[in-house]
Parts: structure tokens; sequence; C-alpha cells
């Protein structure tokens, strides 16, 4: 069998202080990518994150960058020297969304050299278009404050904001109220109700392998983790997610799960017979996230939505969005 091979050494300089202490180890990567059908794809760029020395007492060594391409069959081979530490793998090509890898590396069990297999289906870029996109993640503005437990809100997912009083938004595209008791931030038991105003109207969950923990906002894998088109049933108009705290106990208790995304649809208008006339389609990466808060915030549970994409075409379907085209200009996204 055929690889193509990059073999790179990460060589402890003098400068190093007793270098020789920590042992280098023999690195061996099997990396095969396809496209979404299956084809093998060549000539795709594999890098490796940068490896650097991090010791106490060690000065940094240098940083180095892993490379190889694929072959005509998809596949490379990468193998090097290194200090431990290494992490993930990028691939890319142009035509196709980057895409993201941990390595999880398997020990030899008579020596201190690792090896790792990486399967990738690449996605190719097919029609992506403009679209309002908001990302909240890490960002505190978009956190929605709730001050009224029991009290119904509305949320625009084409402006990715609360209605007033709690934000700009101007259309009211699913409500959401916070039910439960909250007696402080270490006692609570608290449930989030979202719903739709039109019996058409509603989301599709959809799950991703992306993230490492269901509370983790890191995603890996393509960049876009979502398919193309949001689909044409199955959409439901009321979810329910549950988080409590019992008195006593260190840890909340959440259903939030960030592996669960959505696709929605929204605006449905319908005829005599409760046919769809019109329909605005997107997706949300990333769930409901609701929690309790703090009194002294002034609220009492807060809901976030952490990346929402609106098509403002009526009846297309496509939420491939193109990140050079975001028609709400106040927010960077560079995930499609």
């Amino acid at each position: 069998m055929k690889w193509t091979m990059t073999t790179l050494a990460v060589i402890c300089c003098a400068s190093l202080a007793r270098c020789e202490e920590y042992p280098k180890s023999h690195y061996v990567l099997e990396a095969q990518v396809k496209d979404d059908r299956g084809a093998p794809v060549a000539t795709a760029s594999i890098q490796g994150a940068k490896v650097a020395l991090k010791k106490e007492g060690v000065p940094h060594g240098s940083n180095v960058r892993i490379e190889a391409a694929t072959d005509d069959k998809g596949k490379a081979l990468l193998a090097f020297e290194s200090l431990p530490g290494v992490g993930g793998v990028s691939i890319q090509k142009d035509g196709y969304y980057p895409s993201f890898h941990p390595v999880d590396w398997i020990r030899d069990t008579h020596s201190s050299d690792y090896k790792a297999v990486l399967k990738v289906a690449l996605k190719p870029v097919k029609k992506p278009i403009a679209m309002y996109a908001f990302d909240n993640t890490g960002n505190a503005r978009g956190i929605v404050k709730i001050p009224v437990i029991g009290e119904s809100y509305g949320f625009d997912l084409m402006r990715g904001a609360a209605l007033p009083p709690l934000g700009n938004g101007e259309t009211s595209d699913f409500t959401f109220r916070v039910e439960g008791d909250w007696e402080s931030i270490e006692s609570y038991r608290l449930k989030l109700v979202v719903e739709f105003p039109h019996p058409k109207d509603g989301v599709v969950e959809f799950m991703t392998p992306q993230r490492r923990g269901k509370r983790e906002p890191q995603m890996f894998g393509s960049r876009l983790i979502s398919s193309y088109h949001a689909p044409e049933e199955g959409y439901r108009g009321r979810l329910v997610r549950i988080t409590g705290k019992p008195e006593q106990k260190q840890d909340a208790r959440h259903q939030v799960d960030f592996h669960r995304n959505y696709y929605f649809r929204c605006r449905t208008k319908t005829d005599d017979q409760g046919n769809i006339i019109s329909a605005n389609y997107g997706k949300i990466y990333g769930d409901f996230n609701f929690d309790a808060a703090r009194e002294e915030w002034g609220y009492r549970a807060t809901l976030l939505m952490m990346t929402t994409y609106f098509n403002p075409t009526p009846n297309d379907r496509n939420v491939e969005f193109d990140p050079k085209r975001n028609l709400n200009p106040d927010t960077g996204i560079i995930r499609p």
C-alpha cells in the first residue's frame, strides 16, 4: 500500500535545560479522506497542531507545523518524532469545508510509540447563501435575562434576540417561559418551555458528535455541521428543558446538551386546507441553553441561543450559510 508520507523531527536544542530528561516518542497517523459520497479526495492538506515543549522549569521549544497531502486514493501518512503534547489535525482543500479532529493516540504497550487512524469525510461547498446569522458563544450581550418565573416572552430568530422588554427583537417566532421553584442559586428546580405559535412551525432536532462534552461549546469535525437543507417535515412546536440543583448538592443537573442542534420552520402561512403557502427556514447550533441566576443580579434565569441562522427567502430550505454575506453586520461568524 502506497502512502504519502511526511516525517518531521522535533529536536531538543542546546538551549533547553536538560531536555534529555523528557523522552521523545514516535507518532504515526494514518489518514483516509473521502467526500460526502464516499469518493477519495486527493491533494487534501492534512496539518497537525503546532507542537511545543511546555514543561515546568524548561524553556518553551519551537513550534513546528506537521503537514502532508493525500494521494489519489485519499490517503496520507504522518510520521514524526515529538515530545509529549501532540494535539489534533485539520484537513483542508479548496472547494471543501475545513475539518478539524482531535487525535486519539494509542500507545504501544512495549514502547513509547503512538499510533492513530483517522477517517474523515469532507463536505464540499455547494450553494452558500446570505442569511441573518448571530453568534452568541462567549458573548455576554447575547444572554437573555429572565426576571419573572412563569411569564412568557417572545424571541425573534431573524434578529437573534428576545422581544422587548428583554431585547430588541421585532417578530415573535417562538415564546419561552421558565416555570418551577426557585429558592436560591443553591436550590432550584426549573423548566424551560418553548412553544411556536403556528401548528406547522417548530424545530427538528439533529445531533452532532463534534463536541467533547454536552456542556462544551467548542466543536470539532467539519466546519459545516448541518445538512445543506432543512427538512420538509417532522417539525414539533413545543419542547421542554429541565435544570435543577437540590439543596446541599454541589452539582446542578442539566438536560441542556450542546450536542443537540435544530432546524426550524417559522412564520408559516397556510391555505384553508392547511397546505403551506410560505414559511421561513433556518438552523440553530447548540441547545436552548438556559440556567438559573442569582437574585442579586436582578433576574432569576437566563436563556442563551448560541448560534442562529435565518434564511429570509420564503420557502427556501437552504441553510448553507456564506460567512462573507451575513445580513447581520454586527456579528462575525466563520462557521457556515
